[in-house]
């Protein structure tokens, strides 16, 4: 009885469950997207780092590894800009901040956390490749020399 009385609902109630996830998925989803982008900060995989750096010649790219990290391999025309250096603040402040900056470190990690200084430093445009070198390495996607 209790389970003829439960499939009759579900059944009724199946289509406003759908709703509600779509409505979730857009909110928490697309919604984290869109704040990401209006504070000038875009997460991209190594890959969507690739193409955009392929198609637009304006962006500057920021490595902040170390620089025997960096001497092992980066992507080309990057900038070193070593996360642990006590000046890092400083030479990040050097920086036109109208323009696009492509930041990475190995795993993302150093660069999530360098994300609140570069935002507070009032850079505008920012893509945060947040996977790091090791995905696009692990990709097979070209380095510089």
């Amino acid at each position: 009885m209790i389970s003829t009385i439960f499939k009759g609902n579900l059944i009724k109630i199946l289509p406003l469950f759908i709703l509600l996830g779509i409505f979730l998925y857009i909110l928490f989803i697309r919604g984290i997207g869109y704040r990401e982008s209006r504070s000038g900060i875009k997460n991209v995989s190594s890959t969507e780092a690739y193409d955009l750096l392929t198609s637009a010649k304006e962006i500057m790219i920021i490595d902040i590894r170390t620089p025997e990290e960096f001497s092992r391999g980066h992507l080309k025309g990057a900038v070193n800009i070593d996360y642990y250096a006590p000046d890092f603040n400083d030479m990040l402040g050097k920086l036109d901040k109208k323009n696009t900056y492509l930041v990475y470190c190995r795993t993302g990690s150093r660069s999530d956390k360098s994300l609140a200084v570069i935002k507070k430093l009032g850079f505008k445009n920012i893509l945060h490749m947040y996977r790091g070198i090791t995905e696009w390495k692990n990709a097979g996607l070209p380095l510089g020399e």
